[in-house]
Order: structure tokens, then C-alpha cells, then sequence
């Protein structure tokens, strides 16, 4: 309420007659009006339906145009009209940006953040390697967050055990270490696979073991019903999503490897085959049911689920920890050891085992926040609103022409077939000219940045995806890249071949605007007329 105004009508009310007549109901008036303003500034982080603790912003009623959408999927879109009651008052941050990189990073909310410092403000944590008051109090909290990670991902404690890590890279390499690997042992994997994931061939061949790289047109066709288990370890891997330009594979492949002889036919040695899933992409817009695709390893990172905090997580099948081999050891994975012997007896719980030093139990305690925020939407309703949102920006990049009708942009993955089983929340293109030429993806990068737009360009540490898309053979890809310092430098072409691509990937936050101005952009930078 204006304090000028209400000081100057009580004013002209002490003059009136009725003022002097009648006090004490005058008296009761502003009594009533100052109850209202009360109310009103108590309650109005609450405008619109949505909690925006801590908010200090002006809930001014922002107008949103009715988008104008050119597909099928305005019903799955905006959470009800929610999205931009999130986005007006809840993610002050983005601050008048597009962002279009959710792959690489999700975003977080403004009282996600606010709630977490809020708790750390209020409690007293400490390590949790101890006793102490504060330490099992901290304990309590890691402990339900692991709980949380595991209901996530449709199963509980008695299935799986959460060892938490740095990363999804520093859940691989664990895995890659402690891996049961031997001489007969075959690391299988899709080409479309991350660089963390290639990487783990190097463990493997340290061991003696072969490794694989195989297309997904080999993995057609049945197997046997495998009978007993070997003493050879075999280990499969592949991504629920690739990160290059989201393409989702068969979940079905995880028993088809576990309960078949299929993998048998890409070695030599029969044995036991495990299956690592990379979810890391995938589980920011989807449901994972471990109870149904019961993968031997999953690996994920949580700033991609909800932006904050910067954090991974192997996730084991509870038979599978007493296979992998703790090479050395560390404070917190230990009971006891000696110094002058080498006896060391390690924790027997797995996470504990695994989970070297002292555990992030500050970034572990923040979890508790970002799971609520997705909850508070639902993982299936974000799986229906990237969709319609990254259909719609497919369908209009695909209507961007030329003035002679060549198409502005070549898009890779499976939108063709228009079926969020098989597509991500992914839109990754090269641009063309009017001649059909490449443009190069840090033209576009460059003109973006100039529009407050923020995409990724190059290959997104996916080599397999990156290459196959750009028709590069292996020759190629060593004699080419060997003149790059990066993935993402300024040699982006040669011999008018691009050695990447513009990656525009959507989120939990996307909205019609973004995709709008996007749009505006490739029709404002890269057509010709």
C-alpha cells in the first residue's frame, strides 16, 4: 500500500466531521484496511498457485501470448499452464536468456536453491564418519537420499545399492577399476556411445581383455536361453539416450545380453554378461523402471536431472558388489589396516566400500530439494512436455526454406518417426546454404551468443554419433581431428565435410517462447533471402 496516500486520506479524515463524531469506528476502518495489506504482502510469493519461498521478485500478472503451435501436441505441453508460472517467478536466473542446453546441464529453480541454503542455514551438519550428534543427523539425510535416488529409479535398497561419485565419468572409471576383468573377458559396446564410456577399454586391456564397438543393426535377432554361468566376465554398454542427437535404444537389450547366449556370438570365450547402462542423459526427461530393465550397472549424474548440486552415481545390483575388486583403499572404505603388513579390511557394505574419504555429504543432502522439484511435476508429465516441445521445434526447422526451397538445416536422430520411444528431447542439425554447402557450426555459435541464445556445438564427447552422422570413416576422423585442439575450436570444416554439429536440446523448462525464438533466429542468420 502507498504510505504517502494513506497518511494523507487520514489527514482529511481527522478534519471531517464524522472523524471527530465517530472515532472508534473510524479507528476500525483502518484497522481492517492495514489487516489487508497485511494479508496481501504475506501472501504474495503464493500468486498464481505457485510457492516461491524466500522471493523477494514483484509478482507482476506477465502476459503470456497463446503459442501458436504447428503440431499435435499442445495438450502434452506446459503442465497445465504451469510452465510459465515457473518460469515467470521461479527462475529469476535465466534472466532474459534462451537456454537450449539441458543436455549438458539442467537448470535449476530459484526456491530449489533458496531451500537447500535455507537448510543448511537452520542445521548443523558434520562428517558423517562419526557419532556425534550433527554426523548422525547427516547420516540419516545420505542415507534417505540414497533412497530417494533408488525409488527414482523404480527399486529399493534390498535390489541395488547408490555408491555416490563426482560424475557420471567418475562412475565409469570406477567401474572401469573394479571391473572383474581377464584375459578372456570382452568389453562390448554401441558406437554411439559417450568418450567416458570408450574410455573404460583402456582398463580393459590392461587386464588382457578385447574389446568391441558394434552398430545397433547387430544387435538384431534372439538368443538361447543361457544355461549356468562362467568364470569369464563379459561386460556390455550402452546408452538409454546418446547425448549427440538423442536417439533412445531398446531397454529389452539389458535381458536380452543377461538371460541369452546372444552376446556369445561377439566372442570367443563364453561367460557371463553384464550390462552397464549410461542413463545419464535419459533420466532427465524420462521414467527408468530398474525392476523391469534390472541393468547389472546404471550411471547418472544428478546437475542433469535438476541442475544442482554437481553430483553422479553408480548404482550396482546388490549380487554384483561382491564381483567387483577394490584394488586399494582409502579413509571411510576401511575398518582397520596396518602399516607395516599389508592388511587392510574393507567396510562390508558396498557404497561404503566404494565411496572413497569422506563422501560430498553436503552436495549428497541437497538431492533431497531436486527430487522434490521433479516431483512436484511428475518425470511423466516432463516426458510429455520436452516432447511436444522438441516435435514442434523439429517440425518448424524442417519448414525453414531457401528461396529456391533448399532446405536451412539437416537433422539427425530418429524424428522421422515421430515416436518419443525412440526420440529425445534432442534437436541436433548442421546448417546449409543456399547451394546446399555446410556452414560452420561456430558461425552459428558465434550468432547465437550474439542473440543471448545458448546451445552447444561440436560433438558432445560422442565420436561414434558424431562421425557416423557426418559419414566420417575412421581414416578420416584420425587425419582430420588431428588438426583440432578441441571438440568445439574454430576448425569446424574440411574439405567441406563438417567435423561436428549445432546441438539444441530441450528440458524440464522449455517453453513455445524458446522454441519461437530459435526458430526467428536460423530465419534471421541463415536464410538466404
Amino acid at each position: 500500500m502507498n504510505v504517502y496516500l494513506f497518511d494523507h486520506s487520514f489527514e482529511i479524515l481527522k478534519k471531517s466531521t464524522s472523524f471527530k463524531m465517530n472515532k472508534a469506528r473510524t479507528f476500525l476502518f483502518f484497522n481492517i484496511i492495514l489487516s489487508i495489506a497485511a494479508l496481501t504482502v504475506i501472501f504474495r510469493p503464493y500468486v498464481n498457485n505457485i510457492s516461491i519461498p524466500g522471493s523477494q521478485k514483484s509478482q507482476k500478472n506477465i502476459i503470456h501470448k497463446i503459442p501458436e503451435f504447428f503440431t499435435d501436441q499442445e495438450e502434452n505441453y506446459g503442465y497445465d499452464g504451469k510452465i510459465n508460472q515457473i518460469r515467470d517467478y521461479d527462475m529469476e536466473h535465466l534472466n532474459g536468456s534462451t537456454y537450449l542446453d539441458y543436455t549438458g546441464s539442467a537448470l535449476y529453480r530459484t526456491s530449489q536453491i533458496t531451500n537447500i541454503f535455507e537448510l543448511y542455514r537452520k542445521n548443523l551438519f558434520a562428517n558423517p564418519h562419526s557419532l556425534s550428534p550433527a554426523s548422525t543427523y547427516t547420516t540419516d539425510l545420505v542415507e534417505s537420499a540414497r533412497d530417494l535416488v533408488l525409488n527414482f529409479l523404480g527399486t529399493t535398497s534390498s535390489k541395488y545399492t547408490v555408491i555416490f561419485t563426482a560424475s557420471t565419468t567418475a562412475s565409469l572409471r570406477l567401474l572401469a577399476e573394479s571391473f572383474p576383468w581377464t584375459k578372456d573377458s570382452m568389453y562390448l559396446y554401441t558406437r554411439d556411445n559417450h568418450n567416458s564410456v570408450l574410455g573404460i577399454r583402456r582398463w580393459a586391456t590392461h587386464w588382457g581383455a578385447k574389446f568391441r564397438s558394434i552398430d545397433t543393426e547387430d544387435l538384431q535377432g534372439a538368443g538361447r536361453r543361457n544355461e549356468g554361468s562362467s568364470e569369464t566376465s563379459h561386460l556390455f554398454a550402452f546408452p538409454a539416450e546418446e547425448n549427440f542427437a538423442g536417439v533412445k535404444y531398446p531397454l529389452e537389450w539389458i535381458k536380452k545380453f543377461q538371460e541369452t547366449d546372444f552376446g556369445d556370438k561377439f566372442t570367443e570365450k563364453k561367460g557371463r554378461w553384464y550390462v552397464l547402462l549410461d542413463a545419464a542423459a535419459y533420466l532427465a526427461t524420462n521414467k527408468l523402471d530398474l525392476e523391469k530393465y534390472p541393468a547389472d550397472f546404471v550411471v547418472m549424474s544428478f546437475y542433469k536431472i535438476f541442475g544442482f548440486p554437481n553430483l553422479g552415481a553408480l548404482v550396482v545390483k546388490n549380487e554384483n558388489v561382491q564381483h567387483l575388486r577394490k584394488m586399494g583403499f582409502s579413509g571411510g572404505t576401511v575398518v582397520m589396516a596396518t602399516c607395516g603388513k599389508d592388511f587392510a579390511l574393507l567396510q562390508p557394505r558396498g557404497c561404503s566400500r566404494f565411496e572413497d574419504g569422506t563422501i560430498p555429504f553436503m552436495s549428497i543432502i541437497a538431492l533431497h530439494e531436486g527430487f522434490k522439484m521433479i516431483n512436484e511435476i511428475g518425470i511423466g508429465n516432463i516426458t510429455k512436455h520436452t516432447w511436444a516441445v522438441t516435435r514442434e521445434l523439429y517440425v518448424r526447422l524442417n519448414m525453414i526454406r531457401h528461396s529456391n526451397g533448399r532446405p536451412v538445416v539437416r537433422i539427425y536422430g530418429s524424428h522421422v518417426k515421430n515416436d518419443m520411444n525412440v526420440q529425445g528431447p534432442i534437436v541436433t542439425v548442421n546448417f546449409l546454404d543456399d547451394k546446399g554447402g555446410y556452414i560452420g557450426y561456430n558461425e552459428v555459435m558465434v550468432n547465437a551468443a550474439k542473440e543471448n541464445i545458448n546451445i552447444r556445438v561440436g560433438c558432445f564427447c560422442n565420436p561414434g554419433a558424431c562421425t557416423r552422422a557426418n559419414n566420417l570413416n575412421d581414416d578420416q576422423v584420425e587425419e582430420y581431428y588431428n588438426k583440432k585442439t578441441s571438440c568445439h575450436d574454430s576448425i569446424d570444416i574440411i574439405d567441406g565435410i563438417p567435423l561436428g554439429a549445432v546441438r539444441i536440446s530441450m528440458g524440464a523448462y522449455t517453453t513455445m517462447e524458446d522454441v519461437e525464438k530459435f526458430a526467428q533466429f536460423v530465419e534471421k542468420h541463415f536464410v538466404d533471402n
